[in-house]
């Protein structure tokens, strides 16, 4: 029984979400590591 159920995705736009949450990780990553005094 499903009731109104998500439409399973485009496979281009799962693909696309997980580069930009890559770059969004990454970003956050680096500066994190460069730029340490912005967190202390």
């Amino acid at each position: 029984f499903a009731y109104r159920t998500a439409p399973v995705p485009e496979t281009k736009w799962v693909i696309l979400a997980e580069i930009w949450s890559g770059i969004a990780w990454w970003w956050i990553f680096w500066n994190a590591w460069h730029e340490h005094e912005h967190i202390t």
